[in-house]
């Protein structure tokens, strides 16, 4: 009875009866019975499993490290063994202090993996690294009681513990390693930038500190006086005496500039935590459960595909239009892009008009109005298309890098009612992102003004400006739109539901026909297609599209493309950051910390952008300061990278290089840079 008693209270473990709970000491998990076997060095077999991990898995808790052939070699084989790495009693195996591998001692019991044939022999060990598992990595237990001496600092695999801000405390991890073998250093903590460099420093092992970035440990100058050679993207000076990026030129001496708190969230309290496919149509987070209910209804409108005929709550599409939905123009809520050359385009759209007399305003042309109407309806004829081709121009920078830019040539088709009037000027846009719109309305009219400088009285070359439209029979300042032509969202909504969609709403109840258009006209609605209620659910929603977070803001590589940023000039039209003010009917918006990079003035972009198509005071060359929020995830979101008005620009890089007028100066500027600096600058403005 007494024996069946023990039984069931202690069970079978391992063939012997286990002590009871109480006096039973929990023993840390995957330390029992684990062996190490002989290899050159326990430390580097450890730093092998770190990196072999990393590389199979790309955890992102680690940074990618460079890694010696025969380390990247041992990586790619296919059935890797898996010996127990840790010695069963202290002693048992002596660690590596030359280089040689180091036997058992004769008599010493083998481990028990060996023994039972579960590894290749010794001599394979180093060709064929134990397969890792994640237990291998945690930081070993102390074993109470056991005789077992702590492992002494410096030994293993070492984890950066320098103080960390919020920003980047989820951010990778460098790992580094005390053995001075042919070990890869990882000399920038950039990700997207591959700026690294394999040091060899002689095969031996000690536990001194690792050498940091830029070299080894006897001097400040960097790697020798090959650090930050032309490609080597290493740091330090030409001569190892330097600091920073190297590369060709290095830095220029520019210094990383400082995190600002919150930078890291665009939005203030509006921006979300999520970066992914949806991130420019997801509600900012501070929105209340009613609010939330109408930013959905909003978004259902978004998505609906407008009929002719159908159910009511859809019905009202055109008589002409260019797409049938929001989404046609802003897919995901992100930008359009210029369709394939010689093909029609589906998220762009050509707008038309005739200078007029005194060159400050425009008339939209006779027979097709202020927009090309690529669709139309059964029984109305559609007004015609446009294609784009483009011709290869190549250049260089001042270090003798090339590269080429596109520039468009747009040819008209099938015109349905004859040629375009003489004088008629047209210009093509494609659509913008619909992040943080209700941020920049919120922005205090006299913040812009104060920016404004159209007699470039401080002399700085920049004559930034404000658009004045008609409302309501009275001059406002227009602040949305690639032309700053519209003066508040609800305007900008109506009119795209007008002129993209043929749909009719309370601010313009009419459909837009030329008066050429006798089919149009006919088939034109008589009533709302959208009434009140629905229509304010959507302008809700293009108020109240929250700005992703910058999860990177606090990168080194960031903040040093962020002094290069300003050192060029791009931060004078860029404006970083406002603080909003009111805005009727949308509290949510109000008093937040937000930081666009835009100015919202027009500027003097150059010949090379010019469309040459007035638009009430914007003259030709003129267009508003982009907003630059969102912009590194222009591809995750829309599925691909073209940029400025017309889509021209297949990234970046190249619509810095399309810059001209005012923007000439930080256009040379940039031309000038070297690649290390250029690359950290595009880096700055990918994280934003």
């Amino acid at each position: 009875m007494g024996l069946e008693r023990r039984r069931a209270t202690r069970p079978r473990r391992r063939g012997r009866l286990a002590p009871p709970r109480s006096a039973h000491r929990p023993e840390p998990r995957g330390h029992r019975g684990r062996g190490r076997r002989a290899g050159p060095c326990p430390r580097l077999d450890r730093c092998r499993r770190a990196l072999r991990l990393g590389a199979r898995f790309e955890w992102p808790a680690r940074r990618r490290i460079g890694r010696d052939p025969g380390l990247e070699a041992a990586a790619r084989s296919p059935r890797a063994p898996r010996p127990r790495d840790r010695a069963r009693r202290p002693g048992k195996y002596e660690p590596c202090r030359t280089g040689e591998r180091r036997a058992p001692r004769l008599g010493a019991k083998q481990p028990r993996a060996a023994r039972r044939g579960r590894h290749e022999p010794a001599d394979q060990a180093d060709a064929q690294p134990p397969w890792p598992r994640a237990r291998d990595l945690r930081r070993p237990h102390r074993r109470r009681g056991r005789g077992r001496k702590r492992r002494p600092p410096g030994v293993g695999i070492e984890y950066e513990r320098a103080a960390r801000s919020p920003a980047a405390a989820r951010r990778p991890r460098t790992i580094e390693h005390t053995c001075r073998g042919a070990v890869a250093v990882s000399l920038r903590a950039a990700r997207r930038i591959a700026l690294l460099a394999v040091i060899p420093l002689g095969v031996a092992c000690s536990d001194e500190a690792p050498a940091g970035p830029g070299g080894s440990a006897s001097g400040p100058g960097g790697a020798g006086a090959s650090g930050g050679g032309p490609g080597s993207g290493g740091v330090g000076g030409a001569a190892g005496a330097g600091g920073g990026l190297g590369g060709t030129g290095g830095t220029g001496g520019a210094t990383p500039a400082a995190f600002e708190p919150g930078e890291e969230r665009p939005g203030g309290d509006t921006t979300i935590d999520t970066r992914d496919e949806k991130s420019f149509l997801r509600p900012a987070a501070n929105l209340s459960l009613e609010r939330l209910g109408t930013f959905e209804a909003g978004l259902a409108l978004f998505d609906v595909a407008w009929t002719v005929g159908g159910e009511v709550d859809r019905d009202g599409l055109g008589p002409t239009y260019v797409g049938t939905s929001c989404r046609s123009c802003h897919f995901r809520g992100g930008r359009g892009a210029p369709p394939p050359p010689g093909q029609p385009m589906t998220s762009m759209l050509v707008r038309l008009s005739i200078p007029s007399a005194d060159g400050a305003t425009f008339v939209p042309d006779p027979r097709y109005g202020d927009q090309i109407q690529n669709k139309a309806i059964p029984g109305v004829p559609p007004e015609g298309w446009f294609s784009v081709a483009y011709e290869a121009k190549a250049a260089a920078y001042a270090d003798g890098t090339t590269y080429e830019l596109l520039e468009p040539t747009y040819t008209a088709h099938d015109l349905a009612f004859g040629p375009l009037a003489e004088g008629t000027r047209f210009s093509p846009r494609v659509a913008q992102p619909m992040i943080g719109l209700g941020l920049l309305a919120a922005i205090r009219d006299e913040d812009i003004e104060a920016l404004a400088d159209p007699h470039d009285k401080n002399g700085d070359g920049i004559r930034g400006r404000r658009n004045h439209i008609s409302v309501d029979g009275k001059l406002a300042p227009g602040r949305f739109g690639w032309k700053a032509n519209e003066a508040d969202l609800a305007r900008q909504t109506a009119g795209a539901f007008l002129g993209d969609i043929g749909i009719t709403s309370p601010l313009h109840p009419t459909d837009n026909c030329p008066p050429l258009q006798a089919a149009c006209a006919a088939a034109a609605s008589t009533t709302l297609d959208i009434d009140a209620a629905r229509f304010d659910a959507i302008v809700v929603l293009s108020h109240l599209v929250a700005v992703p977070h910058r999860p990177e803001a606090a990168e080194p590589d960031v903040l040093l493309g962020k002094a290069l940023f300003s050192q060029a000039g791009c931060s004078t039209c860029h404006v970083p950051s406002f603080v909003t003010g009111a805005l009727a009917g949308f509290p949510e918006v109000e008093g937040q910390h937000i930081y666009p990079y835009t100015d919202l003035l027009l500027h003097d972009m150059g010949a090379g952008l010019a469309d040459e198509r007035p638009d009430h005071e914007a003259g030709g060359r003129d267009f508003r300061t982009a907003p630059l929020w969102g912009i590194g995830l222009t591809s995750l979101v829309s599925g691909h990278t073209r940029l400025l008005h017309d889509g021209r620009a297949r990234s970046i890089e190249e619509a810095i290089l399309w810059h001209g007028g005012e923007a000439e100066p930080a256009r040379a500027s940039f031309r000038a840079m070297s690649g290390v600096d250029r690359a950290a600058l595009l880096r700055f403005v990918s994280s934003l």
